[in-house]
């Protein structure tokens, strides 16, 4: 099941991304926002975007 909700990831740190969002990719979130004031912003949208092109949208604000 899909969910019609956007996930916030503010304030979460590169290395701890993927396994975050693999988490909500499973429980139907799949619309993911990193922050640009969050640590390492671009670095975290890089990892995310790399790791789930296809499954989810992966976006800033």
């Amino acid at each position: 099941m899909v969910r019609e909700l956007i996930a916030i990831l503010r304030g979460v740190a590169p290395h701890e991304v993927v396994a975050i969002a693999e988490e909500l990719i499973l429980a139907g979130i799949t619309k993911i926002e990193v922050p640009l004031n969050s640590p390492k912003a671009y670095e975290s949208i890089e990892n995310l975007a790399n790791r789930f092109s296809g499954e989810a949208i992966i976006g800033a604000g």
